[in-house]
C-alpha cells in the first residue's frame, strides 16, 4: 500500500469513528424527542378528558341553579299559601277550650233524648236550643280545625320544598367545586403542554445540527474515499501493465527457449529435463 493511501486511511479512521458517535448521538436525541412527543400527546388526550368533564360539570350546575330557581318561586308561593292559611286559621279563633270530639257526643246525645223521651213544650224547646248552640260553636271550630289543617299542611310543604331547595343548592355548591378543581387541573396541564413545547423544539434544532455534522462528515469520507479509488485504479492499472509487459517478456523468453529446443532436436543434440518440458508444451500448443 502506497504512502499516500496510509495517509489517507489514517485520516479516514477518526472520521469514521466521529461519524459512530454522531449517529449515537442522533439516535438518543430521537429517542429522547420521541418520549417528549408521547408525553405531548398524552397531556392532549388529558386536556381533552378534562375539557369534556368541566363541559359536564358546567352544564350539571346550570341545571341544577334552574331547579333551584324554580323551587325558590315554589318557596314563596307556599309561604304566600302559609301567611293566607295562618290569617285564615287567626281568623277563626275560638276561645271555646272544648273537645269538638266531646261535644259532638253531647249533642248526639241530646238529639237522642228528644226522640225517644216525652218531654214538656219547654223541655223540649230548651233542648233544641242547646243542641243549636254546639251545633253552632262545633261549627266554628270546624272553621278553625280546617285553617288549622290548612296550615299544618303548608308547613310541611314549605319544609319539604325547602330540603329539595337546600339540596339542590347543596349540589350546586359540589358540582361547582368539582368544576373548579377540574379547571385548576386543566390549568396545571396546560401549563405542562407549554413547557414541553420548547423542549421538543430544542431536541429537533440539536437533532437538525447533528444531521448537518453527519452530512459534512460523510462528505469528507466520500471525498477521501474517491481519492483512495483514485490512487487505486492507478495503481492497479500500472500493475495490469507491468503485468502485460512481464507476460510478453515471458512469452518472448519461451519462444526463444522453444526455437532453442527445436534445433537441439533437429540436430540431434541431447535434450534437458527443462528443453523435454518446453518441447511437451510445444507439442501441446500445437
Amino acid at each position: 500500500m502506497s504512502q499516500s493511501i496510509e495517509a489517507l486511511y489514517a485520516e479516514l479512521e477518526p472520521l469514521k469513528k466521529k461519524l459512530s458517535e454522531q449517529v449515537s448521538i442522533r439516535e438518543s436525541l430521537f429517542s429522547e424527542r420521541e418520549a417528549i412527543r408521547k408525553q405531548f400527546e398524552a397531556k392532549v388526550q388529558e386536556l381533552r378528558k378534562l375539557k369534556r368533564r368541566r363541559d359536564e360539570l358546567n352544564t350539571a350546575v346550570r341545571t341544577k341553579k334552574e331547579e333551584r330557581n324554580k323551587l325558590t318561586v315554589q318557596i314563596r308561593t307556599a309561604i304566600t299559601s302559609l301567611n293566607t292559611a295562618k290569617a285564615k286559621k287567626e281568623g277563626s279563633a275560638t276561645e271555646d277550650k272544648e273537645n269538638p270530639h266531646f261535644l259532638s257526643r253531647q249533642m248526639k246525645n241530646l238529639e237522642m233524648k228528644v226522640e225517644t223521651e216525652v218531654l214538656s213544650t219547654e223541655a223540649e224547646k230548651g233542648l233544641m236550643k242547646k243542641i243549636k248552640a254546639i251545633k253552632k260553636r262545633l261549627n266554628e271550630m270546624k272553621s278553625f280545625l280546617d285553617a288549622s289543617s290548612e296550615v299544618s299542611k303548608n308547613v310541611k310543604e314549605l319544609k319539604h320544598v325547602k330540603k329539595s331547595a337546600d339540596d339542590v343548592h347543596r349540589l350546586v355548591q359540589e358540582t361547582a367545586r368539582e368544576s373548579q378543581a377540574v379547571h385548576e387541573q386543566l390549568t396545571a396541564v396546560g401549563k405542562q403542554l407549554d413547557e414541553l413545547k420548547p423542549k421538543e423544539a430544542e431536541l429537533t434544532d440539536k437533532i437538525a445540527k447533528v444531521k448537518d455534522e453527519i452530512l459534512a462528515n460523510n462528505n469528507k469520507m466520500d471525498e477521501l474515499n474517491a481519492q483512495i479509488r483514485i490512487i487505486k485504479e492507478k495503481e492497479y492499472r500500472e500493475q495490469e501493465k507491468e503485468r502485460v509487459t512481464q507476460r510478453t517478456e515471458e512469452a518472448q523468453i519461451l519462444k526463444q527457449k522453444e526455437a532453442d529446443v527445436t534445433d537441439k532436436f533437429k540436430r540431434g543434440k541431447k535434450l534437458t529435463t527443462d528443453d523435454l518440458l518446453v518441447f511437451q508444451r510445444q507439442q501441446k500448443d500445437e
